[in-house]
């Protein structure tokens, strides 16, 4: 079953600004965090 789009932010937010993650994992697929240089802001990449 696929995941929500609701779901999907709630994970990302809990990955990446919760627990500090530097992949985050949405179902069996993983993603990179990367930081912005200038105002430390996270950017997922997909």
């Amino acid at each position: 079953m696929a995941i929500s789009l609701e779901q999907a932010r709630i994970d990302v937010w809990r990955q990446v600004l919760v627990e500090n993650a530097k992949v985050v994992v949405l179902e069996t697929e993983g993603y990179p965090v990367r930081v912005t240089p200038k105002r430390r802001l996270r950017h997922v990449d997909s």
